[in-house]
C-alpha cells in the first residue's frame, strides 16, 4: 500500500497538515527547520511518492512547469517568478514554485516529482541537486537550469538545459567604480558559499573571481575582510555580520553585501555605527528590487537582465517539450545601476 500523509503524520507526530507544508514545496518555510528535517526522513524512510497521475489532462500534458527556486520570500527569486509566469500564460502554460532552500536533500526530493509526470518541465533558478542523477532525468524529461558564470564559461549542466547569465564583466565594472572614486579597503559581506577567506581551491567560481579582481585593483589583502552566512540566517545576524566585520575593520570605505534581500539589516546596522552611506563608505549589492531605487538615494547594484532571462528559461523548456534544443544555451550578461549609494564624500 502507498504511504500516505496520514502516515508520515503519524510517525512523526505531527499533523496532515504541517506535512503537506513542507512535501508540497510551497510553505516550507513556514516550519521549523527541525521539523522540516524529520519529515523529510520520514518521508524518505516510507519512500513516500505524490500520487498525481490524476492529475493529467487526456492529452498527456498539465500544462504547467516546475519552477525551482531557493526561497519564495526572496525578492530576487519573486520577482523571475512573475516574469516567468507571465512568459508561460502567453503560452498557455503556468508555473508551480518549489522552494529548495539551497540544500541538496530537498532538490532531490522534489525532482522526484518528474517520475510521476506532476508536470511537463522543470526550471531550475537555482540548482543544488546531484549532478548524475540530473543527467539521468534530463534525458527523459525536460528539465533547464540557470547557470550563473564568472568570467569563466561554463560548459551545459549534464544533459539538461542550461541558460547562462554571466556576472564578472558588470562585477568588474563594480569594483573598477569603487577604485575610481577613492575608495581603499572593500569589506564583503556574503553567504558561506562564496566566501573569499576560503583557501583558494575551496572557493565558488563566484568567490574566485572576486577575490582576484580585488587583489589586482588593490581592494582587498586580508581575510578579515570578507564575512560569510549561512543561507539560512536571519536579517538580525546579517546587522550583526556588519558590526563585526567593521569592528574588525573600520578603516572599510566600500562594502558589497551579498544581495539586496538583506541590505535594509545591513544598512540600518551602519547608521548605527556612524556610516553615511554614500558620504564616508561606498555601498552596493547584487539584484534590483524596486525598493533598492529608494532607499535613501537609491543603491547601486549589480543585476540580472530578469526579463531576457526569463523569456530564455521558458523558450529553452518549452522547445526540450517539443523536442527541440535550438534555444538551448543562451548567454546573458548581469549589469551595473550605478546610484547615489556608491559615492564617497558627499
Amino acid at each position: 500500500m502507498a504511504t500516505t500523509l496520514r502516515d508520515i503524520a503519524a510517525r512523526v507526530g505531527t499533523s496532515e497538515a504541517t506535512v503537506s507544508l513542507v512535501l508540497n514545496g510551497r510553505q516550507y518555510h513556514r516550519v521549523s527547520a527541525a521539523m522540516r528535517e524529520r519529515i523529510e526522513r520520514v518521508a524518505r524512510e516510507l519512500n513516500y511518492r505524490p500520487n498525481r497521475q490524476a492529475q493529467l489532462l487526456a492529452g498527456g500534458k498539465t500544462k504547467t512547469i516546475a519552477l525551482l527556486v531557493n526561497r519564495l520570500l526572496n525578492q530576487f527569486f519573486a520577482e523571475y517568478l512573475s516574469a516567468v509566469e507571465s512568459k508561460l500564460s502567453e503560452r498557455g502554460f503556468h508555473a508551480v514554485p518549489f522552494e529548495t532552500m539551497s540544500r541538496p536533500e530537498r532538490a532531490e526530493d522534489l525532482l522526484g516529482m518528474i517520475d510521476q509526470r506532476l508536470c511537463d518541465g522543470i526550471v531550475a533558478l537555482e540548482y543544488t541537486g546531484d549532478p548524475e542523477k540530473r543527467r539521468d532525468r534530463s534525458a527523459v524529461f525536460p528539465l533547464v537550469v540557470r547557470v550563473e558564470e564568472f568570467g569563466h564559461r561554463v560548459e551545459p549542466s549534464a544533459g539538461a538545459g542550461s541558460v547562462f547569465v554571466d556576472y564578472e564583466p558588470a562585477t568588474r565594472n563594480l569594483f573598477e567604480t569603487f577604485r575610481n572614486i577613492g575608495a581603499t579597503r572593500i569589506g564583503l559581506l556574503t553567504d558561506t558559499r562564496h566566501d573569499l577567506s576560503l583557501p583558494e581551491a575551496e572557493r565558488s567560481a563566484r568567490a574566485s573571481s572576486q577575490h582576484a579582481m580585488l587583489t589586482e585593483l588593490g581592494l582587498y589583502d586580508a581575510p578579515s575582510q570578507c564575512v560569510s552566512l549561512s543561507q539560512e540566517s536571519d536579517l538580525s545576524e546579517w546587522a550583526h555580520a556588519a558590526e563585526r566585520l567593521f569592528s574588525r575593520e573600520p578603516s572599510i570605505d566600500c562594502l558589497l553585501i551579498h544581495n539586496a534581500t538583506v541590505t535594509p539589516a545591513v544598512l540600518y546596522q551602519l547608521s548605527k555605527l556612524g556610516r553615511r552611506v554614500g558620504g564616508d563608505i561606498a555601498v552596493a549589492t547584487y539584484d534590483d528590487p524596486i525598493s533598492a531605487r529608494w532607499l535613501g538615494e537609491g543603491l547601486t547594484v549589480v543585476r540580472e537582465p530578469i526579463q531576457v532571462v526569463a523569456d530564455s528559461l521558458v523558450r529553452t523548456v518549452l522547445d526540450r517539450i517539443d523536442g527541440k534544443t535550438t534555444s538551448d544555451g543562451t548567454r546573458h550578461e548581469a549589469e551595473l545601476v550605478v546610484r547615489g549609494s556608491s559615492r564617497l564624500g558627499g
